[in-house]
C-alpha cells in the first residue's frame, strides 16, 4: 500500500464495481451497502463519493482524471474484468497511479486465493490450524489421512463456494463421494481439515505493520445439535431462503478485545501479520 504522511482532509471515494457487469451467480457487495457507507461518512463530516467502474481500463482512465495527492481510495472492488476474484486488479493499479488505498495488495489477495499455499505459510509460522492433507482430482485413495469428521473446501474458491452441511463427512467412503461431486464441479485440488467443533470467532485488524485488533463476531451455532451444519456454508453467508441464513445472524456476538480469548488473539495476529495482511 502506498505510504503517504498527511491523508486529513483529503476526499474519499469509494471505489466499487458497477452493479451492471458483476457476475450474477456470485453476491458482490450491493450497491446499497456502498451508499450507506458514503452516506455514514458524509454525515461524519468527510466528504465522500461513489466511483463505480466498468473495468480495469474504465478504472484506469477514471483514475487519471483524480489527483493522488488529493484523495484516499476506499478499495471495495471484488469483481473486475469477468473475473468473479478479481480482488488483486485494483489495488495494483492503484498502487501504480500512487493512490493511497484501503485493504490489502495484489499480492496478498493473490495469496487468499489459494487456500493450501496458505495453510502451509500457516504451518510454517507455527499458527494453530487443523491438521489436513491435499486431495487431488484423479486420487482414489488417502493412504495417510484418517482424522474423522474432516471437512472438504475446493482450493482455490472464494465466499465458501462449493461448501456446504455436505462437505463435513464422517468417514473415507463419504469423503471420495464428496470429492467427486466438488471435483466435478470445480476441477481443482480439495484441502481436507479436521473438522473443528464448537464455537467459531471471526478475528479482524486493521493498520500496517503493528495491525490493531478489532473486536471479533463469536458464533456458537447453538441453533443446531448436528455439528454438520454447524459451519458458515454458502447457503448460510448468502441464500436468505436457507434454513440458517437468519439463525446464523440472530446467534452472532460481537465480543470486545477483553471478552475474548487472549490466545485467540494471538494465533489471529500471528496468522495476518505473517501473511503480510495490511491496510
Amino acid at each position: 500500500m502506498t505510504k503517504f504522511d498527511k491523508l486529513f482532509g483529503r476526499e474519499i471515494i469509494i471505489l466499487t464495481t458497477n452493479q451492471k457487469v458483476c457476475l450474477d451467480e456470485y453476491h458482490p457487495v450491493s450497491i446499497d451497502h456502498v451508499t450507506k457507507v458514503s452516506t455514514e461518512i458524509n454525515e461524519g463530516g468527510y466528504n465522500c463519493k461513489i466511483l463505480a467502474v466498468d473495468s480495469s481500463s474504465d478504472l484506469k482512465q477514471k483514475l487519471s482524471l483524480l489527483d493522488p495527492q488529493k484523495v484516499v481510495v476506499l478499495n471495495w472492488i471484488e469483481q473486475i474484468d469477468n473475473l468473479s476474484y478479481g480482488y488483486h486488479i485494483a489495488p495494483q493499479i492503484l498502487e501504480d497511479f500512487g493512490f493511497a488505498y484501503t485493504g490489502n495488495d495484489a499480492k496478498i489477495l493473490l495469496d487468499s486465493c489459494d487456500k493450501i499455499k496458505i495453510k502451509k505459510m500457516l504451518v510454517d509460522a507455527s499458527v494453530s490450524t487443523p491438521k489436513y492433507t491435499v486431495l487431488y482430482p484423479g486420487s482414489t485413495d488417502l493412504p495417510d489421512w484418517n482424522i474423522f469428521p474432516c471437512i472438504l473446501k475446493p482450493a482455490f474458491e472464494h465466499c465458501s463456494s462449493g461448501i456446504s452441511h455436505c462437505s463435513v463427512v464422517d468417514t473415507k467412503d463419504l469423503l471420495f463421494a464428496r470429492a467427486n461431486e466438488l471435483f466435478s464441479q470445480f476441477n481443482q485440488p480439495l484441502l481436507v481439515e479436521k473438522f473443528i467443533d464448537g464455537k467459531e470467532y471471526f478475528v479482524a485488524a486493521w493498520g500496517p505493520n503493528q495491525p490493531e485488533i478489532m473486536p471479533s463476531i463469536c458464533q456458537d451455532y447453538r441453533y443446531t445439535d448436528d455439528y454438520h451444519y454447524q459451519i458458515y456454508d454458502y447457503d448460510t453467508k448468502w441464500n436468505k431462503d436457507s434454513q440458517y441464513f437468519n439463525e446464523y445472524w440472530s446467534h452472532s456476538k460481537v465480543k470486545s478485545v477483553n471478552g475474548t480469548s487472549k490466545k485467540i488473539y494471538e494465533e489471529a495476529l500471528k496468522a495476518i501479520q505473517y501473511t503480510g495482511c495490511q491496510g
